[in-house]
């Protein structure tokens, strides 16, 4: 049997993903620069070691690190894990900042910010305080809730509890 000569030995497959800007030229990934990268397709800011979006805390990571493998998986041969971590953190560094200032004349909820003189916009800013509700502009009178408090309170308490209740919400 004939062995074949190295001329014709089958080239390797090359993988399908692009060059990325974040892939050094000895093909190592350059981790700030995939930081960079990550964020310009997925805004966040990190507070206190957290990621934000302006939908609030991300609270589970694994969707993100998912994505993180999807692009890296061509150029990290070895410890894929520990370099997703790695990036992880070099993600939140690249983002880290100072905890957005206390707004105590607006409420933020899923669907926009509620603010105190009762007028609502759908933008949203980022906050550490996001409710998970959303604000319904025409939702119907709240009766069972009325009635109850018509059965307990004095009508003329009503609105002093209704104004508690709203100051709860508010972050102190």
């Amino acid at each position: 049997m004939e062995k074949q000569s190295n001329d014709t030995k089958k080239p390797k497959q090359q993988h399908s993903a692009p060059a990325r800007n974040w892939v050094g030229d000895n093909g190592k990934i350059i981790e700030p620069l995939f930081a960079d990268y990550f964020l310009s397709l997925h805004p966040m800011r990190c507070f206190q070691g957290r990621l934000f979006t302006v939908d609030g805390m991300i609270e589970d990571e694994a969707p993100l690190k998912k994505e993180i493998y999807e692009q890296i998986r061509y150029y990290a041969t070895t410890s894929v894990a520990r370099r997703i971590e790695h990036i992880m953190q070099a993600i939140k560094l690249a983002c880290a900042s100072e905890p957005p200032e206390i707004q105590t004349d607006r409420i933020h909820v899923r669907n926009g910010t509620y603010f105190a003189d009762g007028h609502f916009t759908p933008e949203k800013e980022y906050c550490m305080n996001r409710l998970p509700i959303a604000y319904v502009s025409d939702a119907p009178a709240p009766t069972r809730w009325l009635q109850f408090l018509n059965e307990l309170l004095y009508e003329e308490d009503i609105p002093a509890l209704q104004e508690y209740i709203g100051y709860c919400l508010l972050p102190v």
